[in-house]
């Protein structure tokens, strides 16, 4: 079965969003952009290939390692100055 062009693009927009938000250091909404985005993901067919190329799952799990070092990052950063 096919999936819809308009799932797989929502999957993108989840992981496009969560990762805008880790650059801005929203580490909560980019939790949330990751959650949906594993939610609309789990929700297409089983394809080969697959319709997008990665799971979504490894961004969501990413994310706290992200926030984790991207404070740590700024303590550096601050403790410099």
């Amino acid at each position: 079965m096919q999936n819809s062009p308009k799932n797989v693009a929502r999957v993108a927009e989840g992981i496009l969003h969560g990762r805008i938000a880790e650059s801005k250091g929203e580490q909560a909404k980019a939790i949330r952009a990751y959650q949906g985005a594993v939610e609309v993901q789990d929700t297409l067919d089983y394809n080969e290939p697959a319709d997008w190329f990665y799971p979504a799952r490894e961004s969501l799990a990413g994310a706290p390692f992200f926030a984790l070092d991207s404070m740590r990052t700024q303590r550096r950063c601050s403790t410099k100055t």
